[in-house]
């Protein structure tokens, strides 16, 4: 069993550098597979022990399934390929529990030494792989110290630009202050977050004049500064004046299309829908994704199990008072790496991210278990 999650680590590692690699192996759903299987397994043996990040995750589970069902009719209209590509926002967390195990297994000193010795040259390769938000996620699982971590990433911004790859610097950085002075601990409370989350969607309810705007003049004059970031919140604020609005609490379930093509705005596609675009386009924010598709329900649920799991890191990484990374901060910043990317990029609804995404989460959960912080 040992050897068998050893190799589902060395693909999660080669998967973090080249995640193109899931369009040939399907590595994705084979991960989620797994996780599933896992999960029956581990709720069966552990129902009457369950942690509150265990419990929430079960009910999110639950949700989901109940979603699938609800979906049911538009599932079979649809067909199973095209509503099997709305789902990853869903089956994809079936990883966590596979990152869980994953940990449990290939996270001790013999085995997580053989893989620091071929880790400089693969941190060297990750700079030049044509992937801006994963190479990050791999780093920071060998970086020991916030002087390799920062140097890292301002190699890799010079290397490859981005703006994901500067919002991740700045992540970190949030971290290292967090951890060094004492107002930034009060800053960065989850009170915090849930303002954030509010005034993020509030600021999207009160955008439908300047997207009226935006129709009538494009991307010219007033909103010529950044084509790409344009695109992303009028995109947004599309979806919630005509999706999130109207389907507040238990999104619109699996099977059906984001947007109708015949009717969306210009500015969305050009795409004359040979590609299926109104079921496979990601919304380049995983939290306007997650509520259009499983509503505020399963907004709440993911964003309750994640302030779970990211207090007790919080709390760990504020104990540390040098600046060497442990373990349970080193994969608090992998994990870190993928928000990051989740609030600007297509992640935690795609095949290619998602699934790692989760797999990343639940090695942090399993670690901080480990820990006794649960």
């Amino acid at each position: 069993m040992r050897k068998f999650f050893y190799l589902i680590w060395f693909v999660y590692s080669i998967a973090l550098l080249y995640p193109d690699l899931e369009r040939y192996t399907y590595y994705n759903e084979i991960f989620s597979l797994l996780g599933l299987l896992l999960s029956l397994h581990f709720f069966t043996k552990k129902y009457k022990a369950l942690t509150k990040v265990e419990l929430v995750y079960f009910i999110f589970l639950i949700f989901g399934f109940f979603l699938i069902m609800v979906s049911y009719t538009s599932m079979i209209k649809t067909g199973m390929y095209l509503s099997l590509r709305t789902m990853p926002i869903f089956y994809n967390s079936f990883c966590f529990i596979l990152g869980y195990y994953l940990y449990q297994y290939c996270f001790n000193e013999r085995f997580y030494h053989l893989t620091v010795k071929f880790s400089k040259p693969l941190l060297l390769l990750s700079l030049i792989m044509p992937w801006r938000l994963t190479p990050q996620v791999f780093a920071m699982l060998y970086l020991k110290s916030y002087k390799a971590v920062f140097f890292y990433l301002t190699i890799f911004i010079l290397v490859n630009g981005g703006s994901t790859s500067i919002t991740a610097i700045l992540f970190v950085g949030a971290i290292y202050l967090y951890k060094s002075t004492h107002i930034a601990k009060k800053l960065m409370s989850i009170r915090w977050l849930y303002l954030f989350i509010l005034l993020f969607f509030l600021l999207l309810y009160f955008s439908g004049d300047i997207y009226e705007y935006f129709l009538d003049i494009g991307y010219e004059d007033y909103f010529g500064l950044d084509v790409n970031l344009t695109w992303r919140y009028m995109f947004w604020v599309y979806l919630f004046q005509e999706v999130i609005i109207n389907n507040p609490f238990m999104g619109i379930g699996f099977g059906t299309p984001l947007f109708l093509l015949d009717i969306a705005p210009d500015f969305l596609t050009s795409d004359d829908g040979s590609r299926n675009t109104e079921y496979t386009l990601g919304t380049h924010n995983s939290l306007v994704y997650l509520i259009s598709r499983m509503g505020g329900v399963g907004l709440f649920i993911v964003l309750i199990l994640h302030v779970l799991i990211y207090s007790k890191a919080f709390k760990a990484i504020k104990k540390n008072r040098s600046n060497k990374i442990t373990e349970i901060e080193m994969l608090t910043l992998s994990s870190l790496m993928f928000l990051n990317s989740a609030i600007f990029n297509v992640v935690l609804e795609t095949p290619l991210y998602g699934g790692l995404y989760w797999v990343t989460l639940g090695l942090l959960y399993s670690s901080l278990k480990a820990r006794g912080h649960y």
